[in-house]
């Protein structure tokens, strides 16, 4: 593939709701998700499986839609027995359990029981190892994705009223900034996934009090691996020079937010145009001991003052950006989020 990259189409699914769920009832809501997405599919399920305790969800992309991307796998898995799966983090009974594999080519038959010792054992690439999103299902209540050829952006949300939502992000999606970026040609995968503990709950308490911190210092990012623990927040990338994922990833925007600068500072240009900071992804802390430069995530940025779900359009109704944050309902003040674009 020549570089650059090209352009990502990202498009936003209709929002499930659910009212104290089961597994059964999230993973549904994702098979619906997925089912109508135009880019990824369900590839294997136990969802036929309803006398089950425990269920799994398999989605990759549709091939003809994404051709050059079709081998990346998303698992997603729980219930009461999830003790038997292979974990990078301690995997919790009642907690939405999550692993990627970004190329499953050579995975062996057994691979699609999300319970073996390894679901993606083979794979030419490893997969992460299962990884937490979210707290307990009962208190989940909204769920969300935006998806593109490359990559998948979930947004699994609390009750009304609560502005806490656990976001999760896998694939191809993190630009090197070089043509030798090495793995998913000339890209590089990334999995972020936020867990459900009180202290780390980054879009629970992530407002614009506290953004200024978010580059150097906050645990609260969720872009950030911050512990083995299951319910911290886990950032792998994976590095082609050994095959294996790092653990201490870190995304920020270049030390570019500061809270004395205008509420605007991030949103416009003088002609109007859109003029987001880059979101780079780093190794280590970026402000005392930065180990690796691995690229930048594609054509999402960080951006402030707006609500989860808002839109814009062009003049002639096409879709240029969807926010992907942690305040929705419309009593509430607009908080920092993230935007993701249809254009680089």
């Amino acid at each position: 593939m020549t570089y650059p990259l090209p352009t990502l189409t990202w498009e936003m699914s209709e929002q499930e709701t659910f009212s104290s769920p089961t597994i059964f009832d999230i993973l549904t809501s994702l098979n619906n998700i997925f089912t109508s997405a135009s880019y990824w599919e369900v590839k294997n399920s136990s969802l036929a499986s309803t006398g089950s305790s425990d269920h799994y969800l398999e989605v990759g992309p549709i091939t003809s839609a994404s051709a050059s991307y079709a081998d990346q796998r998303i698992i997603f898995a729980g219930g009461a027995n999830p003790n038997t799966m292979a974990s990078y983090y301690t995997q919790v009974s009642d907690r939405l359990m999550i692993n990627f594999c970004p190329d499953i080519t050579n995975r062996t038959q057994t691979a699609a029981d999300w319970k073996t010792a390894d679901p993606f054992d083979g794979a030419d690439i490893p997969g992460t190892g299962f990884v937490q999103l979210g707290t307990s299902y009962s208190s989940m209540s909204r769920i969300h994705a935006i998806t593109c050829q490359e990559g998948v952006i979930l947004n699994l949300r609390r009750g009304i009223g609560n502005n806490t939502a656990y976001p999760f992000m896998a694939g191809a999606l993190v630009d090197p900034g070089h043509s030798n970026g090495g793995d998913a040609n000339n890209r590089r995968w990334i999995l972020a996934s936020q867990g459900g503990g009180t202290t780390y709950s980054p879009f629970g308490t992530w407002n614009s009090s506290t953004h200024a911190a978010i580059p150097q210092t906050s645990a609260n990012f969720f872009l950030k691996n911050t512990s083995t623990t299951s319910n911290y927040p886990h950032a792998f990338v994976l590095k082609t020079s050994t095959n294996s994922w790092d653990s201490n990833v870190v995304c920020d925007t270049a030390h570019d937010i500061e809270a004395t600068l205008s509420s605007f500072r991030d949103i416009l240009d003088d002609q109007g145009y859109l003029v987001l900071p880059s979101t780079r992804v780093v190794s280590g802390n970026p402000k005392s001991s930065p180990s690796l430069m691995y690229g930048f995530l594609r054509q999402i940025y960080f951006c402030i003052n707006a609500r989860d779900r808002e839109s814009g359009q062009s003049s002639d109704g096409e879709n240029i950006f969807f926010v992907w944050g942690p305040v929705q309902d419309e009593a509430s003040s607009p908080a920092d989020s993230f935007m993701v674009t249809n254009f680089s």
